[in-house]
């Protein structure tokens, strides 16, 4: 009778990439702070650019706020206090997504109202 053995190929690398996440666990731990990091920065606007992220522009704005950034996030700072804080300094103008308010609320419905009344008075 004749026995198969199956040679595996990854088991080798998988047991020295697990050996390392246990012997260095601050690398699996930054791969998660970098994504926290670029999630939060690509919902900031670059107030230099204002078409980009700052986690997309080049500006030297984006580069001060990406190492504050980071700097808050290494000390385990959550990211709506992180958020909070960079609205309190720069306005509403440095979220992709500004907040709804009383006060903003005619550019929320603006192009509602246009559409409506381009219907109304284009029919009649």
């Amino acid at each position: 009778m004749r026995v198969l053995r199956f040679k595996c190929h990854c088991g080798r690398s998988g047991l020295v990439i697990g050996l390392i996440c246990l012997i260095c666990p601050w690398i699996s731990a930054s791969i998660g702070q970098e994504g926290r990091v670029y999630s939060l920065l690509s919902r900031l606007r670059c107030l230099s650019c204002r078409h980009q992220s700052i986690a997309d522009s080049d500006s030297e704005f984006a580069h001060q706020i990406r190492d504050q950034v980071l700097a808050q996030v290494k000390l385990g700072v959550s990211d709506s206090v992180i958020e909070a804080g960079l609205h309190q300094e720069y306005g509403d103008f440095i979220r992709w997504q500004p907040p709804y308010r009383a006060t903003t609320s005619l550019l929320w419905f603006l192009p509602v109202l246009l559409c409506l009344a381009f219907i109304y008075f284009g029919y009649r």
